[in-house]
């Protein structure tokens, strides 16, 4: 429950809510006012005149309450599976148990990035490299670190950074003309 001089301070800086949603670019002020306001009287409630301006914690506080409503709407439209997840389906009075076999993100994201790097592959074949650079760059792609490479290969790191760069060139070139 606010005090009176707490209430005084809400009522005065109302303004504020429709300033903080017009610099977030929110255009249905009805939408967020609620969360806005709530936002407005926390910030009354937790205000230290000794510790700054009102205007500064409040617009603070409005923009949090607000993004934490944009945040918990967004949870709502995409809710949060369990690849374990048990589902019960209802066919004509039978229930049917199943589970969900949803991939997880760090299945997937392997997975496309190694069809990826195989497309690299075939097109690298087509560009015209040494076969040291042709090597350093397949290490490369595959992740290695300029250091380890080095060490493979016996050269100096410098060296390494060299044909790769030498090999990236190469590929934009042969990309740009493609």
């Amino acid at each position: 429950m606010l005090t009176v001089a707490q209430q005084n301070l809400v009522n005065d800086n109302e303004n504020l809510i429709y300033f903080q949603m017009r610099k977030m670019h929110i255009k249905d002020f009805e939408e967020f006012y609620g969360s806005a306001a709530y936002g407005l009287c926390k910030a009354a409630r937790d205000y230290n005149p000794n510790k700054g301006s009102f205007s500064t914690l409040a617009t603070l506080y409005i923009r949090n309450e607000i993004l934490m409503d944009k945040r918990e709407w967004k949870r709502s439209l995409h809710p949060l599976i369990s690849i374990d997840q048990t589902k019960e389906f209802d066919h004509g009075g039978d229930t049917e148990e199943s589970v969900i076999q949803v991939p997880a993100e760090d299945e997937i994201l392997p997975l496309e990035n190694k069809i990826y790097v195989q497309s690299i592959y075939e097109r690298l074949k087509k560009i015209q490299m040494t076969p040291k650079e042709h090597k350093v760059f397949i290490l490369w792609l595959k992740g290695m670190k300029h250091a380890d490479i080095a060490k493979i290969m016996g050269v100096t790191r410098p060296l390494i950074t060299r044909y790769i760069t030498r090999a990236k060139i190469k590929c934009k070139l042969e990309i740009d003309y493609q």
